[in-house]
């Protein structure tokens, strides 16, 4: 499934898939990086936000952020995809947020809006059928890979 390093001492599995998610989020929803101001790192306060749920979202497969029908589908579908259900999935949360993201000014609002209101506004089967046509797509094992690799190659260089 491919998590199999999310529950170690170092928790590498989830730190390096938290980093595929980052940049996959800079892609598809790039208009959420490009807010800050000399005055204000809004861009760096969605990056610790993202981080935070990401985890979550990774280590407990969404339990604590989606409706209870939608985690047992969402459960249904991780047995057959693995690690790459949940990046799709990530990223089309984040993706349905963007305009209410877009609207926060601080970390605890972006909490707000990928805790809270996901959890209670969230219709299950749209976002399955968007989580498989858009934005992540073309998101499989291979290229899931790749991306680890990559972010496994940076994290090798700034440690020497």
């Amino acid at each position: 499934m491919g998590n199999r390093n999310y529950y170690t001492k170092d928790m590498d599995g989830c730190a390096v898939d938290q980093q595929v998610l980052q940049a996959l989020v800079k892609q598809h929803a790039p208009s959420l990086f490009k807010r800050s101001t000399p005055d204000n790192d809004i861009a760096y306060e969605f990056t610790v936000a993202i981080q935070m749920d990401a985890l979550q979202w990774l280590l407990c497969l969404f339990i604590h952020s989606l409706p209870f029908e939608a985690v047992l589908r969402v459960w249904d579908l991780y047995f057959l995809q693995g690690t790459v259900l949940l990046l799709r999935l990530a990223v089309t949360v984040v993706k349905r947020c963007e305009e209410q993201l877009l609207a926060c000014s601080d970390m605890a609002a972006f909490l707000e809006v990928l805790r809270k209101r996901l959890k209670k506004y969230v219709e299950v089967d749209i976002l399955l059928l968007q989580t498989f046509d858009a934005p992540a797509k073309h998101l499989d094992r291979k290229a899931l890979e790749k991306q680890r690799e990559a972010v496994r190659a940076t994290q090798r260089r700034a440690k020497r």
